[in-house]
């Protein structure tokens, strides 16, 4: 099986042999590089709709299938109207419920950072959509004239240049949510995945976290398990 994470920076393919302990997984920065392949089974999720037109060009299947969330039977989503939902954001919320269970605050730290919240009988509550360090300092040079940053650091004290106070803001507010919405949600855990986590890692104390860097491809490789039964 492959399955395929189409996102805002790379596009993610993870191929499955057998079961999921058998993910190998490439990472392509740009669909050119992608080489052409005939598979006879694809599941995927899409935050891109030019670079999901370009892939499938690419790209053919027997069957390719993006996965949906009211096609998960023993999953609830209560989320309006249900087909804006972020297919990203259903296979981690799947693929964290399947392997760690409810009561999860699932964070996703990528081009957008999404914190997502699945109880303990398996019901998507909803979540909280934020944008990523590196396109809050795409916006401040945007639209401000002299707030010029380029590279995020992760800081949490008191910031004692430009970017440092820019850098301390975006790493605060960040933390800030986690840690309330973990309160909030009475969460058991967090569950994190995505490339900036690293960023973040040393200042999420006092949580019981659960890092898993292919956690997308693992709720898509799910879906696509129960399908084909």
């Amino acid at each position: 099986m492959l399955v395929i994470d189409i996102g805002n920076s790379n596009v993610k393919m993870g191929f499955f042999e057998s079961d999921i302990s058998s993910l190998k997984v490439e990472v392509f920065n740009s669909v050119e590089d992608i080489p052409e392949l005939n598979i006879d089974y694809i599941v995927y999720s899409s935050v891109s709709p030019s670079k999901e037109k370009e892939l499938f060009t690419k790209i053919k299947a027997e069957t390719i299938e993006e996965i949906n969330p009211m096609g998960i039977k023993f999953m609830k989503f209560e989320y309006t109207p249900i087909f804006s939902l972020g297919r990203d954001r259903v296979a981690v919320a799947y693929g964290g419920f399947k392997l760690y269970g409810g009561d999860s605050l699932i964070v996703d730290f990528g081009t957008a950072i999404t914190f997502d919240f699945v109880d303990g009988n398996g019901v998507f509550r909803g979540g909280v959509i934020l944008p990523g360090p590196q396109t809050i300092l795409d916006c401040l040079k945007l639209k401000t004239e002299k707030v010029k940053v380029n590279i995020f650091n992760s800081l949490t004290e008191f910031g004692n240049s430009t970017a440092e106070s820019v850098n301390s803001a975006i790493t605060n507010a960040i933390l800030g949510i986690i840690e309330r919405l973990y309160k909030k949600s009475k969460a058991k855990r967090v569950i994190v995945t995505g490339g900036y986590f690293s960023l973040f890692e040393n200042f999420l104390k006092g949580f019981d976290i659960v890092y898993d860097k292919w956690l997308v491809l693992k709720g898509l490789y799910f879906y696509g398990k129960r399908q084909k039964q």
